[in-house]
């Protein structure tokens, strides 16, 4: 599927109703511009989580996010309360994880948050 094909699918899959939206593993910030000018919502809250810290200098120049967060996602818990956001936005994320690792963020992530919303490589790795 066509990059500009997905985005477009994975801003769709975000309810109208959304208030807040942690974007983990957030990048260069696409998904939180696009969530900000292509779309009809009234959010309160978008916050941006990465632990390379040139993206979050990037997002935080541009101001797409209303706070950003540098965290590992080896080391959980997340600094979230529980069902603290409406969506949880987690792309291409989970193949940059140790297996272990990865399903343990996925636990952590259905803690904080009431929709997740995950996409990530296909046909690359096999188990």
């Amino acid at each position: 599927m066509p990059a500009g094909r997905a985005i477009n699918e994975i801003m769709e899959y975000i309810p109208s109703e959304a208030k807040t939206i942690i974007d983990v593993g957030c990048g260069f910030g696409i998904h939180g511009f696009l969530l900000r000018t292509r779309r009809d919502l009234h959010l309160k809250r978008l916050v941006a989580l990465d632990i390379w810290q040139p993206y979050l200098d990037f997002v935080k120049r541009f101001d797409i996010y209303d706070e950003i967060v540098k965290h590992d996602l080896l080391h959980l818990p997340l600094p979230f309360t529980d069902n603290e956001f409406d969506v949880c936005l987690r792309t291409e994320v989970l193949e940059h994880l140790p297996k272990k690792a990865a399903l343990k963020s996925l636990d952590e992530v259905e803690r904080i948050a009431n929709i997740i919303i995950i996409t990530t490589l296909f046909n690359i790795l096999q188990t």
